[in-house]
């Protein structure tokens, strides 16, 4: 008898061995289809918080391009009727309350005008107080008045940022540490420093002249008021959208973005390249994590399992056909972090692989011969 007719009774016995493998000790505790597959175990679809926009984060600014408080000030002043009489510069700085503190004048307002007039407002101030009769003020801002905000988790450069104090925003801190990772959440925490001791708002003047800002805590030793907690997929349906100072920082502020570090799924069985597949930030789908895999290695395969464990414990088994899952999204279902793809053996798949293996065996005798 030759080599080749042989061979086919082993063929159809391993078939044979196959199938009683493959339909033995397969049952499972709790077996669902696509049809049946109660809501509760359903993955619903998840927004990408990158392709959201982050817009409504931005605070409105104040005092963009003009003087606020914190800021340093440079007051020149030259009196006299032919304004030859030049008094020695002051330095100053902005008050929390928006004015500043000069000699024979008192508290002057000047949050939120430009350097010109807040000269003339102060020139003004010194002619009605008959301290100078024609002076020229100039006004110079030496220093915009930074916040100290620390970005953290799921954006691409974590760090300690110095914000302009007018746009000290949420926006601009995720902004600054080069916008929100490709693992990033839904959630973002804000957390504002406590109030600062009472009589240190600002240091002594320094030998040069210019008062310092604010008084400034180490970033590791600040108390935290309560936290605030920004979900990026209600933002977009409106969120504090009437807010326009909600998402406003402060300095020492902390701004945390989710960072998510899910389960891989585990696609096995009958596909090319089976292992893990990264599922961050994005919906998967059964025919993304078979696509990921290098799609089916038997051109025969219809029967998928999807193993997923439920928060009580046990795993759920989800039978689905891949013909169904080509045409309707309801059997192409969605995946969850940590669940198992297993493309299953079957009668078709078998002898497929019987053939190959038939084929095989006769090419290897012919090639004896």
């Amino acid at each position: 008898m030759p080599f080749h007719r042989r061979i086919r009774p082993t063929a159809y016995l391993l078939c044979a061995f196959v199938l009683c493998t493959l339909y033995s000790g397969c049952a499972r505790k709790t077996h669902f289809t696509a049809k049946t597959l109660p809501a509760k175990w359903r993955v619903p679809p998840r927004s990408n918080p990158r392709e959201q926009s982050l817009a409504p984060l931005a605070s409105l600014p104040r005092y963009a391009n003009a003087i606020g408080p914190g800021d340093h000030l440079a007051i020149d002043i030259a009196a006299g009727y032919d304004r030859t009489q030049v008094i020695p510069t002051l330095h100053v700085a902005v008050s929390d309350n928006g004015t500043v503190q000069l000699p024979e004048l008192g508290q002057v307002a000047v949050a939120g005008k430009k350097p010109d007039s807040a000269g003339t407002a102060i020139q003004r101030d010194f002619v009605q107080n008959q301290i100078f009769q024609n002076p020229l003020v100039t006004v110079r801002i030496e220093e915009k008045r930074t916040n100290r905000v620390r970005v953290i988790g799921g954006v691409n450069r974590p760090e300690v940022y110095e914000l302009p104090a007018d746009q000290s925003d949420v926006l601009t801190a995720i902004t600054m540490a080069g916008g929100l990772a490709e693992d990033a959440g839904d959630k973002i925490e804000v957390r504002t420093a406590g109030g600062m001791p009472q009589g240190m708002e600002y240091a002594a003047t320094s030998p040069g002249g210019i008062q310092q800002a604010s008084y400034r805590q180490p970033m590791g030793t600040v108390s935290f008021a309560a936290p605030v907690t920004i979900s990026l997929s209600s933002l977009a349906g409106g969120g504090m959208n009437g807010n326009p100072d909600g998402y406003k920082l402060q300095d020492g502020a902390v701004v945390m973005v989710q960072k998510l570090d899910p389960l891989p799924i585990s696609v096995r069985g009958l596909v090319k390249k089976p292992g893990p597949i990264a599922v961050t930030g994005k919906n998967v789908r059964l025919w993304d994590a078979l696509t990921s895999a290098g799609g089916v290695s038997n051109q025969f395969a219809n029967k998928v399992w999807v193993i997923r464990q439920t928060r009580q414990g046990d795993p759920i088994t989800i039978s689905l056909k891949l013909s169904d899952a080509k045409i309707s999204d309801r059997s192409n279902i969605l995946l969850a972090p940590g669940d198992v793809v297993s493309v299953e053996q079957t009668p078709a798949t078998l002898t497929l692989d019987a053939l190959r293996m038939l084929r095989f065996g006769v090419s290897r005798i012919d090639t004896l011969f």
